[in-house]
């Protein structure tokens, strides 16, 4: 900025923007439940890929639902 003016404010904080965390969810419901599924596989690597899966989507919905209280 030029001498004398004041800074441009910074942009909100993508976590606090309600319609991003919105669309986030609906971009991750489809993987939640196809990891949700292969989670039911008899196969013991599909099962532990499936758990890794579930366990970071978990991890990222309950991130975004904390933004929303914070």
């Amino acid at each position: 900025p030029m001498p004398g003016t004041p800074p441009n404010p910074a942009p909100p904080a993508a976590e606090s923007d309600p319609r991003l965390r919105h669309d986030i969810r609906g971009i991750i419901s489809p993987a939640m439940l196809a990891a949700e599924q292969l989670s039911l596989s008899q196969d013991p690597a599909i099962e532990k890929a499936a758990t890794t899966i579930n366990d970071s989507l978990d991890r990222l919905a309950a991130r975004l639902k904390q933004r929303r209280t914070d």
